[in-house]
């Protein structure tokens, strides 16, 4: 049977932890609508998990076998979106940049997107729209990562795509 690894089981965890800047922080900051927040706080690594190691090791590195199980977690993946939408909004409404800013540590965009880049990949049907959808709104309001002079952080997500991402 399909099962999480520890590893995920530890990100959900995280997610779910009142002190930590998890799902009900999030939402509670998107309610007030605190953008600033979503700059200061620290989130990467349980609210957009990858298959890379952090500097935390592989406490909150996911196999392929979970992103694939957690896309199929509709609970998992609204919150995972919302949070996403979070972020975004952030840039949209409030002219916060909580992914690029100088504020934030080079490494956030990249998580980020191999992040939703790899649940995507492991993504079906409206779930996989969704997200494809959520790339292209960071593509759109993002133009760094698009720009034809790529500044070294983006041209390292290049790099990490490639040996980080779910295919």
């Amino acid at each position: 049977p399909d099962k999480l690894s520890k590893q995920a089981e530890t990100v959900l965890a995280a997610r779910a932890n009142p002190n930590n800047s998890g799902d009900a922080k999030f939402a509670e900051i998107a309610e007030k609508e605190e953008w600033i927040m979503f700059r200061r706080m620290h989130y990467d690594w349980w609210m957009f998990p990858w298959a890379g190691p952090s500097s935390y090791g592989s406490k909150y590195q996911l196999t392929k076998q979970d992103f694939f199980i957690l896309t199929q977690d509709k609970q998992f993946m609204a919150k995972y979106i919302f949070g996403l939408r979070c972020i975004i909004d952030a840039k949209i409404k409030g002219n916060i940049d909580a992914m690029m800013s100088d504020y934030v540590s080079p490494r956030r965009v990249r998580k980020i997107m191999v992040s939703v880049t790899s649940f995507k990949n492991a993504a079906t049907g409206d779930t996989k729209k969704a997200l494809e959808a959520m790339i292209q709104t960071i593509y759109e309001n993002w133009p760094r990562l698009t720009a034809k002079k790529k500044e070294a952080n983006v041209k390292q997500i290049a790099k990490d795509m490639q040996q980080y991402c779910v295919k």
